[in-house]
């Protein structure tokens, strides 16, 4: 598996809808609050709460909240924290579009399908 922590600042959309093809992905909050939207059921997801995401299922979080959160996602079996590294290399700089063709190809590479903005 791999253990990853995440932070996100108030107000943000987070990543877009997407669906594991080989991972599970599990999220537990430990500070401030996330709402999940996994299948077709939506999460308000404060301290101590622990969304679960199949594989094969849409998903997708943000924060709507005033405050910033944190959580440890755990991506389960291990592998996909390469996908995260290689699309960290490409990220935009300042106000520059991201290069969707490049990102796009790497969510391919790992097996990730994007279904929403």
């Amino acid at each position: 598996y791999a253990l990853l922590e995440i932070e996100t600042v108030a107000g943000a959309g987070g990543p877009p809808a997407h669906m594991h093809e080989r991972e599970d992905e599990a999220c537990y909050i430990l500070e401030g609050e996330l709402t999940f939207k996994i299948g077709d059921r939506t999460l308000r997801a404060s301290a101590g709460t622990f969304p679960f995401a199949p594989r094969g299922i849409v998903h997708k979080f943000s924060n709507p909240s005033s405050k910033p959160a944190k959580a440890l996602v755990i991506v389960s079996p291990g592998g996909f924290e390469k996908a995260l590294e290689e699309m960290a290399q490409i990220a935009p700089r300042g106000d520059q579009p991201p290069d969707l063709e490049k990102m796009l190809a790497i969510a391919e590479k790992y097996g990730l399908k994007i279904v929403g903005p």
